[in-house]
């Protein structure tokens, strides 16, 4: 069975990890994404930012004595 090297992302010296920086460019530009999707489709959810007017149905009141 052939030996693989293994990558050590962690560098013992420092107490750090090492990161490529493909990695990091790619970290940051999948949570950029992320937000820009989250935000678009948080603004579409919402439009204008105005409620529906609300119509009040007025309550029935039956009191002890009108039964019939």
């Amino acid at each position: 069975m052939p030996q693989v090297a293994a990558h050590n992302c962690f560098d013992h010296q420092r107490k750090r990890l090492i990161m490529p920086n493909d990695a990091k460019l790619g970290l940051v530009l999948g949570i950029a994404l992320v937000l820009v999707i989250g935000l678009v489709f948080f603004k579409r959810d919402h439009g204008d930012g105005t409620a529906p007017p609300t119509v009040a149905t007025p309550a029935v009141i039956i009191s002890a004595e009108s039964k019939t």
